[in-house]
């Protein structure tokens, strides 16, 4: 199973782009993805941002590798 390292664009009013959040799964492809769409909207997730609002639109995301950062 691969490990994947999604970042979901951070975004404020203006739709300027503020950062990204990143999130991190072991999961195939398409089960990674989903989760990290349902994740970004969590209570968590969102105090962790300080309530910036997030552009789902522009989701990355890749393969992580050990020895790859």
């Amino acid at each position: 199973m691969a490990r994947w390292e999604i970042s979901i664009p951070l975004v404020n009013d203006d739709g300027q782009r503020l950062g990204v959040q990143w999130f991190n799964y072991d999961a195939d492809y398409t089960v990674a993805r989903d989760q990290a769409l349902i994740d970004v909207h969590t209570d968590d997730a969102i105090r962790h941002r300080r309530g910036a609002a997030v552009d789902v639109t522009g989701l990355k995301i890749r393969a992580w590798w050990p020895g790859s950062i």
